[in-house]
């Protein structure tokens, strides 16, 4: 699936199956093609123990969410996280992580064509699955419907995300959160 050095020094997200709690918010240290797994910290685990989980790994080009199992036993301060099989649509949702980052979003499309925005429009995400976001912004930002692309800023690294919205929740007088399917991800 991936080349050995694919995933080195990505962002990774774990969270244990059966309580949703996040066990870890780190980097890879290295790809094992052969196990399929990957090992990072153990210092920043939570828990250490064996544990069935779901992890979200911010990829070059893709977000990528898997059902895998903390390996529990650890070797010179690092623990191995088997990636197991990718994970599949659970009814309409795919499993959501909690994630708080700043972006702006530059571009939106009318029809088919790209347009600048003179002044960006500021955005935090609220939470993010393999395939969509959840990002609060400006009441009356966006309609469902809507087309643009957001940077996000993730561990110094910049991604651009092509979205379009898909529902609208919370709206308050100043703010509006918009449910946001991701249509590609790039890195810049």
């Amino acid at each position: 699936m991936f080349y050995e050095n694919a995933l080195k020094d990505q962002r990774i997200i774990v969270r244990r199956e059966e309580d949703k709690e996040v066990l870890a918010d780190t980097k890879i240290i290295r790809y094992d093609i052969l196990n399929n797994s990957v090992t990072i910290s153990a210092d920043s685990l939570v828990r250490k123990e064996l544990s069935n989980v779901s992890i979200l790994i911010f990829g070059f080009k893709k977000l990528y969410e898997f059902h895998g199992t903390i390996k529990g036993t650890m070797v010179e301060n690092e623990i191995e996280v088997l990636l197991g099989r990718r994970k599949v649509k659970e009814d309409r949702k795919r499993t959501r992580y909690r994630i708080r980052m700043k972006g702006h979003v530059t571009t939106i499309r009318i029809e088919k064509e790209k347009i600048s925005l003179k002044k960006p429009i500021e955005v935090k995400t609220l939470n993010m699955s393999s395939n969509g976001i959840l990002m609060r912004a400006d009441s009356g930002s966006f309609y469902i419907g809507s087309n643009f692309s957001t940077s996000l800023f993730i561990d110094g690294k910049e991604l651009e995300f092509d979205c379009e919205v898909v529902r609208i929740q919370n709206s308050k007088a100043r703010t509006e959160e918009y449910g946001c399917k991701v249509k590609e991800v790039r890195l810049l």
